[in-house]
């Protein structure tokens, strides 16, 4: 479990090399201890990691792997017929669902990334996650909306974004709906709707000091409002959004580097442990050919 945690830490600073090799630790660990749960969290902690990394068929086979523990640890928890463990292990099902489903969907494949994120919403209406339910949704109105089905995108978005505010949840996931709803009424050429709540979005993202969604919302309003040839307004919107995009850039490439220097010392310690683990299997052989001509050393 302290790996685990170490290594979606290690995730949450886009250290995905770190990630990766804490989780494979944690991975070696937990097989060794028969720990499933342990083994399953860790397979999809290193199918995230390579995700991020971009190595989707990776991911996806680390992703099915978790889903198959996951799944025979609910068939376990059903026959004990405790409930709260019966939630959790669906709880965790859905989490490999949809991270099945964002694999596929940045692989293009958006018939078996929507199959695997509307499995994910099912079980998170039976636990009763509601939160879940708001963020899958969004989560399949993109999937609708790259495949130009515009009503069912807006039907699960404003689902979302009814939930969202139902909670009061005043977060990145509610801008996130926002943006989306915006991006669904610009595709549908419903400009002023748009507007409407790419300005919800922009005043919460503002208020969260989140940049990236910033840059986002100035460049939905600059194609709305070019669309609506209100240029001037378009236009201030187009420089809001390139001073954003300049400055994340800068971040990023201080990030880039960040991860450069991790990358060696990542490839470093894992030429180190194939080193020492070279020299373990070098004495283990050199033992065992000792003991089977009747030498020992003393």
């Amino acid at each position: 479990n302290a790996l685990n945690t170490l290594s979606r830490n290690y995730f949450d600073i886009s250290n995905y090399e770190k990630s990766t090799l804490l989780a494979k630790q944690s991975l070696e660990l937990s097989e060794k201890l028969n720990y499933r749960k342990g083994t399953a969290q860790a397979l999809n902690n290193i199918g995230i990691s390579y995700y991020s990394l971009g190595e989707y068929d990776k991911a996806l086979n680390y992703h099915f792997k978790a889903l198959k523990i996951r799944s025979e640890l609910l068939e376990q928890a059903q026959r004990s017929g405790n409930p709260d463990e019966i939630g959790r292990r669906k709880k965790d099902i859905s989490a490999s669902y949809n991270n099945i489903g964002n694999t596929y969907e940045y692989k293009e494949d958006y018939k078996l990334a929507l199959e695997y994120k509307t499995k994910a919403l099912k079980l998170k209406k039976e636990i009763g996650d509601n939160k879940g339910i708001a963020i899958t949704s969004n989560n399949i109105t993109n999937i609708y909306l790259s495949l130009g089905d515009y009503p069912k995108a807006l039907e699960y978005c404003l689902k979302s974004i009814k939930i969202y505010e139902e909670l009061n949840e005043l977060s990145g996931g509610m801008v996130d709906a926002y943006i989306t709803a915006g991006n669904v009424y610009t595709a549908m050429k419903k400009y002023a709707l748009s507007n409407e709540y790419a300005q919800k979005a922009l005043s919460l993202a503002n208020s969260l000091d989140a940049l990236d969604k910033i840059a986002k919302i100035h460049w939905i309003l600059t194609q709305n409002y070019s669309h609506l040839k209100q240029y001037e307004k378009a236009f201030y919107h187009y420089q809001q959004n390139v001073a954003l995009n300049d400055s994340l850039y800068s971040m990023e490439r201080a990030r880039s580097m960040a991860e450069e220097e991790s990358r060696a010392e990542f490839t470093k310690k894992a030429q180190e442990l194939k080193f020492d683990q070279d020299k373990k299997d070098i004495a283990a052989a050199d033992a065992k050919s000792r003991q089977e001509m009747g030498l020992f050393f003393v």
